[in-house]
């Protein structure tokens, strides 16, 4: 059964446009910064509307 699925799975090729896409979502996620914990430990989602430079102005200031 696991083979059959195994074969079935759409192969994805690594050359190209492939590995930029990769590294484009890589790179997404490196950069997303952790939200912070709230007392009872529930994540708050992003801050829609701000952008890195912002984002990165809080975090230095």
């Amino acid at each position: 059964m696991a083979d059959e699925k195994s074969r079935n799975r759409r192969r994805i090729s690594i050359d190209g446009a492939g590995i930029e896409r990769r590294r484009t979502a890589v790179q997404t996620i490196v950069d997303q910064v952790p939200p912070p914990r709230t007392d009872r430990g529930a994540v708050p989602g992003p801050v829609p509307g701000v952008s890195r430079d912002e984002r990165d102005q809080v975090r230095e200031g």
